[in-house]
């Protein structure tokens, strides 16, 4: 009783052409309903309309038709509103969007800093090996001085 009240009070503030286009949704969903050949049928009809005539943006109700036949000639329809359910399918369908960018972020992060890491090994041990191999101590020193990272004052 409590949406049925809540469904007439709705359907009372709207404007003709509300209404009119509300009946057309209802026109639309039983047209459905009598095509559907199995026993049991499970139907999703969205109905439009604006809250009231000074708000031009329509609103949208999604709802769930279950359509069971009862013989040749009748069928019983029973229209349950799922506006919120679609609502939390598309928070969640976001949720998972974010999470799976903030992973390929951190695995672009965890790639980038190894890829540094390798190029900056792979340069000290280039640097470690010119100094093993060039027997001049002053090359040596400063091979030494880079590699222990300080400044290089290098006057001829």
């Amino acid at each position: 009783k409590k949406n049925s009240s809540m469904f007439q009070s709705s359907i009372s503030k709207l404007n003709r052409t509300d209404v009119t286009s509300y009946v057309t949704c209802m026109a639309n969903l039983v047209s459905r309903s009598w095509t559907c050949e199995k026993k049991e049928t499970l139907l999703i009809h969205d109905f439009s309309f604006s809250e009231n005539a000074a708000n031009p943006l329509k609103s949208t109700v999604s709802c769930e038709a279950k359509v069971t036949r009862l013989d040749e000639n009748s069928i019983v329809v029973v229209i349950r509103d799922i506006s919120e359910r679609f609502q939390l399918f598309e928070a969640e369908k976001k949720l998972v969007a974010e999470s799976t960018a903030r992973l390929k972020d951190a695995e672009a992060n965890r790639f980038t800093r190894h890829e540094v890491k390798n190029g900056l090994l792979a340069a000290i041990g280039l640097c470690e090996s010119l100094r093993e191999t060039i027997g001049s101590k002053e090359l040596s020193n400063t091979f030494s001085n880079i590699l222990n990272g300080s400044q290089v004052n290098l006057q001829d």
